[in-house]
């Protein structure tokens, strides 16, 4: 090999690892971004989550012996620092999935705090290929603002099925594209040119509604609604909540 392509092969290797560094380091300062941020998301949707998931509390699991110990079987994708534990039953066995690694020593420690709830395993996967779940296997699964950062809403939401018993519920629970033409959806529209590259792949204008909805649910409920940050939260929840992810949706559908 001659010195040029010598020279020009280093190259490439250096740039693919500056890259991949940068890749990395972009994931982890996304885990810790999203851990702060949800207190605050959190703490403004307090009542209004806990009426979301309350129906939990009714799940009858299909399986015989989690059925025969009270107990259901629940998987969480996109789980991150475990934002979600204040909300669930704590009869539910959960499997969390999220594709992000630098969120497993946030999500330990959170755990700490929740002992009543069962962690089976933290799986480290995109939600699009959950081949560790069985098929058929699941009660329910739950979703939380991950819709807008998947690589394909088709390909998730059919794993989402695959793995759901027959009658099992998907609870989501997402931000949305705004209405055509409010001034919420324009700067989504604006936003969506560098907003993935910030927040991990992170799409603010996709209508996450329409694709639950013509995914082949037996049923699916669902409210769309907005989250507004008050003028007392700080400068940058306030931005992102009043101008570019203020839309919601929430609801249940069963398999």
């Amino acid at each position: 090999m001659s010195v040029g392509a010598q020279i020009k092969a280093l190259s490439f290797s250096l740039l693919f690892l500056i890259l991949d560094y940068l890749k990395n380091l972009r994931k982890k300062f996304f885990a810790h971004f999203i851990n702060s941020f949800m207190d605050g998301y959190n703490q403004l949707n307090d009542e209004l989550k806990k009426k979301h998931f309350e129906s939990l509390g009714n799940v009858q699991s299909k399986s015989e012996p989690l059925r025969g110990a009270n107990k259901f079987s629940l998987v969480e994708v996109g789980v991150g620092s475990g934002a979600n534990f204040k909300y669930l039953p704590s009869n539910c066995v959960m499997t969390v999935v999220d594709p992000n690694p630098h969120f497993q020593k946030l999500f330990e420690e959170n755990k700490k705090k929740f002992p009543e709830i069962e962690v089976s395993k933290f799986i480290v996967a995109a939600g699009e290929d959950m081949h560790e779940i069985p098929d058929n296997s699941v009660d329910v699964v739950v979703v939380t603002l991950v819709l807008c950062s998947v690589q394909s809403q088709a390909a998730f939401l059919s794993e989402v099925k695959r793995i759901l018993v027959p009658g099992g519920k998907f609870y989501f629970w997402e931000h949305i594209g705004d209405t055509q033409g409010t001034l919420m959806q324009r700067t989504q529209v604006v936003g969506d040119y560098i907003w993935p590259y910030i927040f991990d792949g992170c799409r603010i204008a996709r209508n996450s509604t329409e694709e639950i909805e013509r995914s082949g649910f037996s049923g699916c409920n669902s409210t769309k609604f907005y989250v507004r940050a008050p003028d007392t939260a700080y400068f940058f929840q306030r931005w992102i909540l009043n101008y570019f992810i203020g839309s919601h949706v929430r609801g249940v559908a069963t398999k």
